[in-house]
């Protein structure tokens, strides 16, 4: 009975450790936030804690809170301040920095989900941003020196997977000043209407 019962424990042990190793790769394969949270918001909560503590007016406080109000607000009217494709600098934008890295990263989870973005590496993202406008959803990424990111292979991934996006119909149009920069619209109408330059247009299968 009890070389049984130590059976059962070392099992349960084993199952147990299993389980965690498989978080832990889950946690890996997972493109990194903590960056943009620190820079974004502890970052600028410890720059507002200092300039109350050690200027003796406060002002140097007030200041860093001002700048956090009117960048908040701006970035409430002024969709670029916010988004996953903006530069890397966004990144330090209070509170928008940490929501551009999300909005980055959950645009490519749809993109490698719709089999457009194939990079290896799950940690890897791109610049690209989602939004919506009109009904449709709109999708923007650089894949400049990625794999298979033309309009036309893009065209076909979409023909089988645009229902990443819940969408019927899509466009495609890409930058004629910046090759390799794309942009999806995605409808759920039967047919997409585009005012993007020069798109592809199709219908999924």
């Amino acid at each position: 009975m009890q070389q049984q019962n130590n059976n059962t424990d070392f099992g349960q042990i084993g199952r147990e450790m299993a389980r965690e190793q498989a978080r832990i790769e889950k946690r890996r394969s997972r493109p990194e936030t903590g960056t943009a949270f620190m820079t974004s918001i502890i970052m600028w909560a410890v720059i507002i804690a200092a300039g109350f503590v050690v200027t003796d007016n406060d002002l140097a406080g007030w200041i860093a809170v001002a700048v956090v109000v009117i960048v908040f607000l701006a970035g409430i009217f002024w969709r670029p301040l916010r988004s996953g494709f903006a530069p890397v600098i966004v990144t330090v934008v209070p509170i928008w920095g940490m929501v551009a890295r999300l909005d980055r990263v959950s645009t490519c989870v749809k993109l490698r989900k719709a089999k457009i973005y194939t990079d290896p590496d799950k940690t890897k993202v791109i610049p690209a941003t989602t939004w919506k406008a009109s009904g449709d959803i709109f999708v923007k990424f650089n894949g400049a020196g990625e794999s298979g990111m033309n309009p036309d292979r893009i065209h076909d991934r979409l023909v089988e997977d645009a229902r990443v996006w819940g969408a019927r119909s899509f466009a495609i149009s890409e930058d004629r000043e910046n090759p390799g920069v794309i942009t999806l619209q995605l409808s759920r109408a039967a047919a997409v209407h585009t005012s993007l330059d020069d798109a592809i247009t199709g219908v999924i299968a």
